[in-house]
This record gives structure tokens, sequence and C-alpha cells, in this order.
């Protein structure tokens, strides 16, 4: 018995100018045609890399000299994080003495209840743990804050200020309440 064959002659004379398709040999040499022409490409890349490589080394220098012009040219940063920090609460004090200047009277409840935010605000981003300045004012080490009754006058004026209504702290309460924030804010270190 034979095994059985597929004849497939009628089917590349129906293709008639294709019928190379159906042959072994056509696909075996466009590969290695193919294989060749790719081998070829990649080592022309390199050759022209190393030509523009080579062109451009005397370049180098001048790039690197336009470079360094470039960054003495740029601006420079002039704070640290923690000196950008000093100047945010200066410029923020600065707006809590304004406003006392001001406004008079009417700005001495605001000028406090900002002031004691701004202590309690700088207790936390120093590492002093607590919800709040009440909290923080008492994890606090004597050494750590010299004023620390000082503040706790203050902070006793501000909540007098927060939950009396009709209470309106005098200049020289506010004057004292004030010192002792900018105090504790200069001991800290955060101005």
């Amino acid at each position: 018995m034979q095994p059985f064959a597929f004849d497939l002659s009628p089917i590349a004379q129906f293709f008639g100018p294709v019928d190379f398709l159906f042959s072994g040999n056509f696909w075996v040499s466009l590969y290695t045609g193919l294989r060749w022409g790719s081998i070829a490409l990649s080592v022309a890349s390199v050759v022209l890399a190393v030509y523009v490589l080579i062109q451009m080394w005397p370049l180098r220098m001048r790039l690197r000299i336009r470079e360094g012009y470039q960054a003495f040219m740029a601006p420079q940063q002039r704070f640290t994080v923690e000196d950008t920090h000093k100047v945010a609460t200066r410029k923020k004090w600065e707006e809590i003495i304004r406003r006392v200047e001001t406004q008079g009277p009417s700005g001495y409840s605001i000028s406090i209840i900002e002031a004691d935010v701004l202590v309690e605000h700088t207790l936390g981003r120093i590492g002093i743990i607590g919800r709040n300045i009440a909290e923080r004012l008492r994890s606090l080490a004597p050494e750590e804050l010299p004023n620390v009754n000082a503040v706790w006058d203050a902070h006793a004026l501000r909540n007098r200020i927060a939950h009396e209504p009709n209470f309106i702290p005098s200049k020289d309460e506010t004057a004292k309440a004030l010192s002792a924030y900018k105090e504790a804010l200069e001991s800290l270190d955060a101005m």
C-alpha cells in the first residue's frame, strides 16, 4: 500500500505567475537574503554611529562650555527647605503685626488667634506631638521653650477671645501675647 500523497501542481498552475510561492527554495532564499540584509544594515548603522561620534568629538568641549555657561547664568537656588519655612513664618508674622498696626482694636483678636496658630504649626513642623497647641506645649521640655509660661498665658488669652463672644483684648494684653509668641518662634529658630 502506498502512502497518500498530495499533488499540488494543479494549484501551482492555477496561481500561474505566483507559483514560486509554493517552492521551498524561494522561502529559504528569501530568509537568507533578509538575514544578510539585516546584518549589512546593522554593520552600516554601527559604522555611521562611529562616523558621527568621530565628527562630533571636537565639539564636545564647546558643548561643555555652553552647558557651564548656562548653569552659571541660571538663577541660583537661594533658600533651602528650612530657610523657606523661616521666610514663610517671617512673612506671616509681618502680616500679623501689620494687622495690629492698621486695624487697631478690631485686629487685636484676629492677630492673637493667627499668632497662636502660627506657633502651633511651627511646633508641629519641628516634631512636637499633639493634636493642638495645648498638647504640644505640655509635651515640651522646659529647656526647649524657655518662655513656655508666657506662651501659656498668651494661649489663655486666645481661648478667652475664642470662647467669650464680646471679649476684645486691650492693646497691652495684645502686645504682651504677641511678644510671647514672637519670643517662642525665635527660640524655636522658626524666624
